[in-house]
């Protein structure tokens, strides 16, 4: 919009009068009393205003919607199967995270709703009331909105008798306040009004804490059976979300700690807990160091479930909450005539791009959480060019800021800061009046001065020092004390029983097993970065592992225009351009992205990698490059002798990106698949298709995915499988009731229409690395990493679930994460010996190096074919709009930027 003053939004974003009720407001909203920073009209929505996703609850179980079928959550999983001893299998001792979580006997918990109002007034005097303990924002404003309650909530203690009894309240920062004795509440709600000391902003009226009496009948700590069931719908859960609470108090409380996401608990200063603090050239970045902790129903030894809470560490890079000014000054070569325009620029957008600032100057300066916050999108001209429309005249930002607010602009010749506030629209600030929001991570995209690198021995440390760091973090946060809260206490660690299993033989002959030919194909280099000496190397051990090689032309191209390789190559036909390119190019998605368009097969190698080869003989790196050339081409390296993948079982991975697409990801998101629907069992083929972001996002293209392998496993080899397994990455229990219910209806579907008679075996794994465990391997007291194929499958895994964990591989450093794999269906009486042994196996099945990974091929494929969807998207600069409605044209996107139409699409092109 293209008003003058964001006060005059206020009408249109806060609540009327006629839509409270109670004096509660339907919504977050996010009253203004700021004067207008330049602006502009955004085209987009602000991403400040999303909601976040709930977790289905014994409430919503009942004919609740969850994804595209409608469901009453009535099926249980694949019913609990006894250990099992598989044959050749070694036991080893597994050190773990996880502590058993002692409770006091019979001890009550009351839930009570805590509503927490802010009261503001407009510019026509009118009050406009804001539930701030309903918050439905993300990330840093959600968190800025629990510190707002926490304080309200905290003052209001003070006037409460009741409340003042300490250790017996326990807040979550929003709606619920959990007590440990009944407080006596009646009809009406406890209820105080705070007029001071709550918010810094001109415009505030009053705060008001409303407590009602507990929800229901409290809970007990000996109804810890009760927190799970075989059907997920039926499970009460409120003694674990009770006792999450409570030990997350002490973090909660303390003053050198701050807590993101909810549960992540850093400390200001890591020194705090032995370990160094860093700092990378540019950027005003620190690192930090935290633990999260989760607490679950585990079997345990004794066969009776039990509380359990994993402590985990975190250690990640922040932005200094400076001025914004400052943070551009901390990079080299910057100047106060820096364009938007310039490659520095840039540069320093890529680091800050999504940043969350707020205004501080005039009466916003010194805000602090109750500043008024921005996400940076981009940069504006310099302050004296950059103009927009107010009261109806154009203005510059320069103008603006000494005409309204008296300031003048020391920087008038360097670029403004684009943002966008809540209600989508954009604004322009010069950088010196604006400040970095407090308790940000730095994104991975974010990190362009090797943040990951530098942060690695801690992220990624040995066995033993992650461990005994995880410890100290645990401690020094306040998630571990001899005197936790509400009589709570915890074991040491736990060490319980694993075993490693057997590791299917594979192959070891020097030529493939189905070696391809390859005719017509070129190198393609960038010119002036010529090396064809690489050509000779390349094409001799390509022959030397059986495959029929011509030799390659030579392509010479511009760096900025790919398009003539390919457009060339396809009038050609040619079968494959392997390009060599320096790693500060960073060409591989747009290569890509070329691939897909012009439906040319690629190999991409960088020009560091090469000169490697020339000069030292990697022969490692230079056969991993060849045999995925092969593998795409439609050959197998290798075979394995498993016995648990035969020809008549067909597998199917799906696994989402968790990179980035460039576009608005909280709407869009890339689902990769892959199944082994070739000629050859262990040939895999991959895909991706582009879906809507939501709790559910496997389900809609389920029937067409699978129908689509089943087909071509037929025409491939001729085979009906009778047994269909199929794995889905990332999913957490909240999407179990999803699974077991509306995923088996689709994949019986699915069958039937192949056939009346057609029931093949079905089984649905659930695998996560989305999870807080970590699992070592002690040895006469040495903690190192376990070995591939070890399984752990009892004593920390859940009581009514077919579970287990399993380490796939063997990193190259740092500590091991194992896969947590969860049957939701299956055969009865599930086979979790065959299952077991299947997941192994296919750790193997890659075809690019004869090394296990860390999960089973189908998944691995599954997640770079999503990796590969999120690159073309960035390249795309997003997806097809409807023109009528403006909202993603998902058949259009999905039709123009997949492999779907592509001959490609038959070939594993993301090898």
């Amino acid at each position: 919009m293209s008003s003058s003053t964001l006060e005059n939004d206020l009408n249109a974003m806060s609540i009327k009068p006629s839509e409270q009720s109670n004096g509660k407001s339907n919504g977050v909203e996010k009253p203004s009393d700021i004067s207008a920073p330049p602006s502009k009209q955004s085209n987009g929505d602000a991403n400040n205003g999303e909601k976040t996703s709930d977790v289905p609850t014994q409430e919503q179980s009942n004919g609740a919607t969850n994804g595209h079928v409608k469901m009453s959550y009535t099926k249980p999983l694949a019913k609990k199967q006894p250990p099992v001893h598989i044959a050749g299998a070694r036991m080893v001792s597994v050190a773990t995270n996880i502590r058993k979580l002692t409770l006091p006997p019979n001890q009550l918990i009351y839930q009570h709703r805590a509503t927490i109002n802010i009261v503001m007034r407009k510019m026509d005097g009118k009050e406009v009331v804001v539930e701030m303990s309903s918050s439905k924002w993300k990330h840093v404003e959600h968190e800025k909105d629990k510190r707002i309650c926490r304080a309200v909530y905290l003052k209001a203690v003070a006037q409460l008798d009741v409340l003042k009894d300490g250790g017996q309240c326990f807040y979550d920062g929003q709606a619920t306040l959990w007590t440990l004795k009944d407080l006596g509440i009646g009809e009406e709600p406890l209820s105080v009004t705070l007029t001071e000391g709550v918010s810094r902003r001109k415009n505030f009226v009053r705060a008001q804490f409303l407590l009602d009496r507990p929800n229901g009948p409290p809970v007990s700590t000996d109804d810890i059976a009760k927190t799970v069931h075989e059907n997920p719908s039926l499970a009460d859960r409120r003694l674990l979300d009770a006792l999450g609470i409570i030990t997350a108090e002490a973090p909660s409380t303390n003053v050198d700690v701050f807590t993101i996401k909810g549960t992540h608990h850093y400390l200001l200063d890591s020194r705090q807990a032995g370990v160094h603090k860093y700092s990378p050239r540019e950027g005003r970045e620190e690192s930090s160091v935290g633990a999260t902790k989760s607490i679950k129903t585990l079997e345990g030894r004794d066969g009776a479930p039990g509380a359990y809470m994993t402590t985990e560490m975190k250690a990640t890079f922040f932005h200094e909450s400076i001025p914004v000014i400052e943070k551009l000054r901390s990079f080299a070569g910057f100047h106060p005539r820096l364009r938007r325009e310039d490659r520095l620029a840039e540069r320093i957008l890529a680091n800050m791009k999504g940043m969350i600032i707020q205004m501080n100057y005039g009466q916003y300066k010194n805000l602090g959480i109750d500043g008024i916050l921005f996400k940076i999108t981009g940069f504006g001209a310099p302050p004296k060019y950059q103009t927009f429309n107010f009261n109806g005249q154009e203005i510059c930002v320069d103008e603006y800021f000494n005409m309204k607010h008296g300031l003048d602009i020391h920087y008038k010749d360097l670029m403004t800061i684009e943002a966008k506030g809540s209600g989508g629209t954009l604004c322009y600030f010069p950088p010196e009046y604006v400040l970095i929001s407090p308790n940000q991570t730095v994104t991975r995209e974010q990190m362009i001065n090797g943040e990951e690198q530098i942060i690695s021995p801690l992220a990624g440390g040995a066995p033993h020092f992650r461990r005994e760091t995880t410890e100290n973090v645990s401690e020094t946060v306040g998630l571990i004390s001899e005197n936790m809260a509400a009589g709570l206490s915890v074991t040491a660690p736990l060490v319980v029983d694993g075993y490693i299993l057997k590791s299917p033989e594979i192959s070891r002959d020097s030529q493939f097993v189905e070696p391809m030919t390859l005719s017509n194909w070129a190198i393609v280099f960038i010119a002036g970065e010529e090396i064809p000496p690489f050509a000779n190397i390349i094409t001799e051990e390509m022959r030397r592992c059986g495959m029929r090689v011509n030799n390659p032309e030579f392509l010479f191209i511009s760096p900025h225009d790919l398009s003539d390789a390919f457009i060339d190559s396809k009038k050609r036909k040619r079968e494959l351009l392997l390009f060599i390119t320096k790693m500060n190019r960073d060409a591989h998605k747009y290569i890509k992205a070329a691939e897909q368009r012009w439906d040319v097969l690629t190999q991409h190698i960088h020009f560091e990698t090469a000169m490697r080869i020339i000069d030292k003989g990697h022969k490692t790196t230079l056969l991993g490059c060849i045999q995925k050339i092969n593998m795409k081409l439609g050959g197998l390296n290798y075979q394995t002798d498993s016995t648990s993948l035969d020809e008549k079982t067909i597998v199917l991975g799906f696994a989402t990106s968790q990179k980035p697409s460039g576009y608005d990801d909280t709407k869009l998101v890339a689902v990769g698949f892959a199944s082994n629907c070739l000629d050859d069992t262990h040939k895999f083929l991959g895909g991706y298709k582009y879906v809507e972001n939501g709790k559910d996002v496997y389900g809609e293209h389920l029937a067409d995915i699978l129908e689509t392998a089943l087909k071509a496993k037929k025409r491939q080899s001729d085979v009906k499988p009778q047994r269909v397994v199929i794995y889905f990455h990332g999913i957490n229990e909240a999407m179990f009731p999803t699974v077991r219910n509306s995923y088996v209806e689709i994949c019986e579907k699915v069958f039937y229409q192949r056939g009346k008679t057609y029931k093949p075996e079905l089984t649905i794994i659930a695998s996560t690395k989305l999870h807080n465990e970590r699992l070592y391997m002690e040895d006469r007291g040495e903690i190192r990493n376990l070995e591939p194929g070890t399984v752990v499958s009892s004593v920390i895994v859940s009581p009514v679930y077919n579970e287990f964990y399993h380490t796939g591989n063997r990193p190259f450093r740092g500590t091991t994460k194992p896969t947590k794999y969860t049957v939701v269906y299956a055969p009865e009486p599930v086979n979790m010996e065959q299952i077991q042994t299947l997941t192994n196996d296919l750790c193997y099945d890659t075809q690019i190096i004869r090394a296990p990974i860390s999960v089973p091929t189908p998944i691995h494929i599954a997640m770079d074919s999503a990796e590969r969807g999120s690159a073309i998207m960035f390249v795309n600069q997003g997806p097809y709009l409807k023109r009528e409605s403006g909202k993603v044209d998902y058949w259009r996107t999905n039709e123009e930027y997949t492999y779907i139409r592509k001959n490609l699409g038959n070939t594993r092109f993301n090898a």
